[in-house]
């Protein structure tokens, strides 16, 4: 009989294959055995290492809505979508937070936002007095 590597064993059968190879007599355990390279490397039961996504809103005069992104991914996608379902255009509104101007490549994590924070949008002003009536 020869002895063939975990690894070996893996790229040559494939997990669905090795259960279909040993018929039903294999266990759990060792079809577990054959799935891992490293059995001591066991991801089982642990929590995929994703970034934990935020929930927050953007107001415009009354209007809420609601965004879900991951802390990491930056603000300027949700804020193109919040002023497309404003129906104004992006270049027209400014969005702020904790009174800070927000420039889109900036991400909730570098802003330290919390679920459930608010982010305000303004309309853009340009100019400023007019003194011809002076």
């Amino acid at each position: 009989m020869q002895i063939v590597s975990v690894t070996q064993t893996r790229c040559l059968f494939g997990t669905n294959n090795i259960r279909k190879f040993y018929g039903p007599t294999i266990t759990n355990d060792l079809l577990l055995h054959f799935a891992m390279s490293d059995p001591s490397q066991s991801q089982i039961g642990q929590p995929r290492d994703e970034k934990p996504k935020i929930v927050f809103q953007v107001l415009f005069q009354g209007r809420s809505i609601k965004f879900q992104q991951k802390r990491a991914t930056t603000l300027r996608r949700s804020l193109d979508e919040a002023a497309k379902q404003l129906n104004m255009e992006r270049a027209s509104l400014r969005f702020t937070f904790d009174g800070l101007a927000i420039r889109g490549e900036e991400t909730p994590e570098t802003l330290g936002m919390q679920p459930g924070d608010e982010i305000d949008a303004h309309l853009q002003q340009e100019g400023g007095c007019d003194c011809n009536w002076l």
